[in-house]
């Protein structure tokens, strides 16, 4: 039975991970929300970092990888670049948020948008930021994910790096996966039952999620429909013009067991048909709503 980590404080706060499906969200615009949000949360960076690696003016940042930017400075580079997509760090004191946006790419036609957490930073900020995208941007899902341990224990295939931090390895399935050539196939763990995965349906990544955001795009790809989703009287629901928001338990999940596995059990099933189990290869988590 594999080792289940204690759930600790969530000392990264929350963050937020949202695809659309028409990519029309520039990097410009999604960061001056994200910026914006950070301000009205009293938590407004006052220097920041750019990834170098892209748009055409990434051979002049790489000379000047470790900058520090002002804000009038960062949003002016972004500006400037012709890119699609960017990665920057908002620093204030101690705190640190990373921003990304990403374009549409042949595993994933849809664009990202990816903030990580920090202490301080509540559901209320992500709300306020989702109504703003959502007025540009074809919305097709966005969940709110826990700053640190959860995701990185639920989505780790690396049998070593399991065993070192996570426990035994004992009830996985254990695939095998090609390498180019000359590198040897690696051996990964089989992670698509765990409740805290990355899935996809006609490839929109996917997870389920304390807060959920199921823009209008969402019902093209998913196999549920609202009404269904309107139907089920175990979470809360507000359906508004550009998303349906579902909210399914008071905090992110932390935990693949007990009440939370449950419900993460329960949502994969309603919104995406599939299923998940806990521990690994001891079938299915107990539902006690049936």
């Amino acid at each position: 039975m594999s080792a289940s980590p204690e759930a600790v404080p969530n000392a990264y706060g929350v963050g937020l991970s949202a695809y659309f499906d028409v990519p029309n969200l520039t990097p410009i615009t999604a960061v001056e929300y994200a910026l914006k949000m950070l301000k009205e949360a009293g938590l407004e960076p006052n220097r920041y970092t750019l990834d170098p690696g892209h748009g055409r003016r990434r051979n002049k940042r790489k000379r000047q990888s470790r900058r520090i930017y002002s804000r009038p400075e960062l949003l002016e580079e972004i500006r400037c670049d012709d890119s699609q997509d960017v990665w920057l760090h908002a620093l204030q004191a101690s705190k640190e948020q990373s921003i990304a946006v990403m374009p549409p790419h042949p595993r994933s036609p849809f664009q990202s948008f990816i903030i990580s957490g920090i202490p301080g930073l509540g559901l209320d900020c992500f709300q306020s930021l989702i109504r703003d995208v959502t007025m540009v941007g074809g919305l097709a899902f966005a969940g709110v994910i826990d700053g640190g341990r959860y995701i990185s224990w639920q989505r780790c295939t690396d049998p070593k790096y399991y065993l070192k931090q996570y426990g035994p390895i004992t009830g996985f399935r254990v695939i095998r996966e090609e390498c180019w050539a000359p590198l040897d196939p690696v051996k990964l763990l089989d992670v698509s039952k765990n409740p805290g995965r990355i899935s996809s349906v006609s490839q929109l990544p996917v997870f389920v999620a304390a807060d959920m955001w199921l823009g209008r795009a969402f019902w093209k790809y998913a196999p549920c429909t609202k009404e269904e989703v309107l139907k089920e009287r175990w979470v809360e629901v507000a359906d508004t013009e550009h998303y349906l928001y579902v909210k399914a338990y008071p905090e992110p999940f932390t935990r693949p067991d007990g009440e939370q596995g449950r419900l993460q059990r329960r949502l994969w099933n309603v919104l995406f048909h599939q299923d998940c189990e806990w521990p690994p290869g001891s079938g299915t988590i107990a539902d006690t709503s049936t």
